[in-house]
């Protein structure tokens, strides 16, 4: 299955699973009584709550049903699921970060996220639907973190080198993944919009840098006139 999460508006994200709008998630948007306002939430489309966020400690989470059971456990690289856990790897190529997700040494799904878009996806095997919307809220609280810390702002132009944090996210990343596993035809697509999200924000940042030079231009010619009258007055 192949899930979208678009961001609709402040800290809010739609998630469509194979085109089907099927979970919105984002910071508590809700009148929910929760114990925190501030939680981080994933509802079904029609608002009814699936799991509300604990954070535990820096880049350690828990999922919470209604039932106030503890359903899942998140940290920094790791998914413990229905006492399973399933490790991620996360690899950064050009402008696109990567997280790979394995159940042992087989991989179950690959998130994607374009720096410049307003939309991440995430391709998981049809075996592990189950995890759908676990992996779509872990996905949303590291986007919501970036949109606080301004991740996003510059990220419209590819860096033109491959990074990473450790040898096991070199070792565990299949760039061929994804094409392998996906129908190439919906898989094009999605670097296609990806290409046109990329465009589109190279043009509006190019908008916003000829509006902060002309503004700048301005201010010198006001600055000119001003130093102009100056010296003809004490003339």
């Amino acid at each position: 299955m192949i899930i979208k999460i678009e961001h609709i508006k402040n800290n809010k994200f739609a998630i469509k699973v194979n085109e089907e709008e099927k979970y919105l998630a984002g910071r508590n948007w809700t009148n929910m009584n929760l114990p925190s306002k501030d939680t981080y939430i994933i509802t079904t489309k029609d608002e009814k709550l699936l799991y509300y966020v604990k954070k535990i400690k820096i880049n350690q989470y828990e999922f919470i049903d209604i039932n106030n059971e503890v359903k899942c456990k998140l940290d920094s690289n790791t998914i413990e699921f229905e006492n399973h856990e399933f490790i991620c790897y996360e690899k950064a190529t050009g402008i696109i970060e990567n997280i790979s997700i394995f159940d042992n040494d087989k991989q179950i799904a690959q998130i994607i996220f374009p720096q410049h878009s307003g939309r991440r996806y995430f391709f998981l095997l049809d075996e592990y639907k189950n995890l759908d919307s676990v992996i779509a809220l872990s996905a949303v609280i590291g986007e919501c973190f970036m949109l606080w810390a301004g991740g996003h702002s510059f990220g419209f132009f590819p860096i033109g080198f491959k990074y990473t944090y450790s040898k096991d996210d070199v070792k565990y990343y299949n760039e061929n993944w994804i094409s392998n596993n996906f129908d190439k035809v919906k898989v094009d697509n999605i670097y296609d919009e990806i290409k046109i999200d990329r465009q589109e924000a190279k043009a509006d940042y190019l908008k916003y840098c000829k509006k902060v030079l002309s503004f700048i231009g301005l201010g010198l010619v006001f600055l000119l006139v001003f130093v102009v009258i100056v010296i003809l007055l004490l003339k």
